[in-house]
Parts: C-alpha cells; sequence; structure tokens
C-alpha cells in the first residue's frame, strides 16, 4: 500500500505540470484502491473509477491500453457481469495475437477470471480455465503466476472433491521457496483458507 501512495503522489505531480488522459486513469485507480483498502466500501471505490468506466464503453475499440485499463478495474463489477465482461476481453485480446504484452494480458485475465468464478462458486468452470491457461501459457507464465495458478486449481479441486489439493498446494509453496518469495505464499495460503472454508461470502474481495 505504501508503493501506492508513493505512485499516486507521482502522478498528482505529473497532473500538475500537464494534463493527460493516461495519467488522470491511474490517479483515480490508485485513489479507488486506497479509498477501497482504507474504508472497505466498495460502493466509494466504484464510484472513483466510474469516469473510466463510462470512457471506455464508449469506444468501438478496445487498444491494449484501455484493456490493462479494465483489468486493473475488474473487481469493482459484480462477479457475473465482470464474468462476461472478461470472456468478452479474451475474445478481443486475440486481435492482438502478434503482441506479447496481448499474450501476459490474456494470461492475466484468465486467472482473475477464475477468482471471479470461484466467488460465484462455479469451481467446475473456474478448473476449466485453470487448465487451459497452463496448457497454453504455463512455459511463458513468471513463477509467482504459476503459483497462483496452482494454487487455485487446489480451491477448486477442494471444494469439487474434496481431495487432490494438498499436492497442488505443496508445489505452490515449493516452487515460491525457490525464489524466497514468503510474503506472496502467505498470501496464497491465506486466499486458499478463505475459499475452502464454508462459509464464504461471495460478495467479499
Amino acid at each position: 500500500m505504501r508503493n501506492l501512495h508513493i505512485l499516486k503522489e507521482q502522478v498528482v505531480d505529473f497532473l500538475e505540470e500537464q494534463y493527460d488522459e493516461d495519467i488522470k486513469q491511474i490517479y483515480l485507480i490508485c485513489e479507488a484502491f486506497i479509498q477501497f483498502h482504507d474504508t472497505k466500501n466498495m460502493e466509494v471505490a466504484k464510484n472513483i473509477v466510474k469516469p473510466i468506466w463510462e470512457n471506455i464503453s464508449k469506444y468501438e475499440q478496445w487498444y491494449l491500453n484501455d484493456i490493462r485499463v479494465i483489468n486493473a478495474i475488474l473487481f469493482l463489477f459484480q462477479v457475473d457481469i465482470a464474468i462476461e465482461f472478461t470472456q468478452t476481453v479474451l475474445v478481443r485480446l486475440d486481435t492482438y495475437k502478434d503482441f506479447q504484452d496481448a499474450e501476459r494480458l490474456k494470461t492475466a485475465f484468465k486467472i482473475n477470471l477464475s477468482l471471479l468464478l470461484i466467488k460465484n462458486k462455479d469451481y467446475e468452470k473456474a478448473l476449466t480455465i485453470i487448465l487451459d491457461s497452463l496448457q497454453c501459457d504455463k512455459k511463458k507464465m513468471n513463477y509467482s503466476i504459476l503459483a497462483l495458478h496452482f494454487s487455485r486449481e487446489a480451491i477448486c479441486r477442494a471444494n469439487i472433491q474434496g481431495e487432490g489439493s494438498t499436492e497442488l498446494l505443496e508445489k505452490a509453496r515449493q516452487l515460491l521457496m525457490i525464489y524466497d518469495d514468503y510474503d506472496y505464499w502467505e498470501r496464497i495460503q491465506q486466499e486458499f483458507n478463505y475459499y475452502i472454508s464454508s462459509e464464504i461470502n461471495t460478495t467479499d474481495i
């Protein structure tokens, strides 16, 4: 969160010197995340980035930068809308299939879509998305994204069949330990424990 505040200050300094629409969007996204962190109020955060969505939704064509922005604010949409919206974005990203950044964005949207489906308790569909992503993009993933795929697959299998998740979670742990990424391992554990709880509130983020 400290880095987010630093980024926001840098953006404010830039905007004071020169107005730029893309930089203004970064400011609004930073502010939305900071307010959500401080207040836990989704409506407050949603209202902050509402102008961004209103602008992008009018575009006939989405460029890669537009899609990056969409990915950043996706968490603010209702689950069913976000699922449908993400599926549309994945199709549109095929337009940029020759761009390396487009492939990274597609992987990001897939893993985000998996969490949206998990929140909606659609574990079968989430598992299909994760396995497809692993099959198509595994060799291109960095270690943290790959570990996240393993842990999300573990969540799905724990909820679908009640077994097979321990080995997957251990794969995520071993991978992160190679890079001494203890903080990320702790976050993955917390997410796993939350989504295999019998008392999941699907409106929580």
